[in-house]
């Protein structure tokens, strides 16, 4: 797996020629207490994104946060899935598409597909989705995760795969 330290950005290594076409699964394990703060970039620059804090909006990338709260007195938890975009401030005012981890569950899985202008996101088996449009600047194909809480975040399970056009004969 993946130890990510708050404040570090990795840029996973992307199949040949992926592009703006990827299917990217992964596991966040979560810790026994405490909450888990985890963000991935998709469509990003080389260097990665960041908030323009005055429109709220993404610049250089679109953002997909994870965020889980740490155990509830019945052993669940709280999570949230929030998409940030270029064109788009956070989902929900910040707030997202809410889920629940359930008890003893111990890591959120999540399923981005990345199809040129169309980005879906699922989490925890798809008891939390997002479908987003956006559209990248040329040579924005960089993926890009960090912890964005003050927790390291593991990671698990990393997988990328580029994707081919659906269309016959393109």
């Amino acid at each position: 797996g993946l130890q990510l330290v708050p404040g570090q950005l990795y840029t996973p290594r992307l199949p040949l020629n992926a592009g703006t076409a990827l299917d990217i699964e992964l596991t966040i394990a979560l810790p026994a207490t405490g909450s888990t703060d985890f963000e991935l970039q998709v469509l990003a620059s080389a260097t990665g994104g960041h908030v323009n804090q005055s429109s709220g909006y993404e610049v250089d990338a679109a953002t997909i946060s994870l965020n889980v709260s740490g155990c509830m007195a019945d052993g669940s938890r709280s999570g949230a899935l929030v998409w940030r975009g270029r064109n788009t401030g956070p989902t929900n005012g910040g707030q997202g598409t809410p889920f629940t981890i359930l008890k003893g569950e111990q890591n959120v899985h999540l399923r981005v597909l990345v199809d040129r202008s169309v980005v879906e996101v699922f989490a925890g088996g798809g008891r939390a989705h997002i479908v987003a449009g956006e559209f990248a600047d040329v040579g924005h194909t960089f993926v890009h995760m960090h912890a964005s809480g003050s927790n390291p975040v593991a990671v698990g399970n990393l997988s990328i795969w580029s994707m081919d056009c659906g269309w016959s004969g393109s």
